[in-house]
């Protein structure tokens, strides 16, 4: 036996290293549907890749009162508005509903797919 061998504090050999390391990262990381933080409502049950979510923005019912008697000013996230990744069928009822709403203002935003999207999304 080397005087290296058994020791912690002796550095892996560089394949070894890589070995290691590959075997911690995901192939495919998946994520959840975070829709459920903006209703209230339990998340629903989706997951899947990071490109199937949309970012969106929702003002709560709680919230719309005040910031309405605000004249809607203020922006996220200092305006009670909430951000979340979701899935784009959820997207999509969040919208219908959104159009429904019978103040007639536009809580909803859809803010697409930017490069910081992995932040607003939840590992599943």
């Amino acid at each position: 036996m080397s005087h290296n061998e058994g020791s912690n504090d002796t550095p892996a050999e560089p394949a070894e290293r890589q070995d290691m390391t590959e075997t911690r990262k995901p192939t495919h990381e998946e994520y959840t549907c975070r829709c459920g933080e903006l209703d209230g409502v339990e998340h629903c049950a989706w997951t899947g890749d990071l490109s199937d979510l949309v970012l969106v923005e929702y003002m709560p019912e709680q919230h719309r009162s005040s910031h309405a008697a605000a004249g809607n000013s203020g922006c996220w996230p200092h305006n009670g508005a909430i951000r979340a990744a979701i899935q784009s069928e959820c997207a999509e009822r969040f919208r219908e509903f959104d159009l429904a709403a019978p103040d007639g203002c536009t809580w909803f935003q859809d803010l697409g797919r930017p490069a910081d999207l992995a932040e607003y999304a939840e590992d599943a």
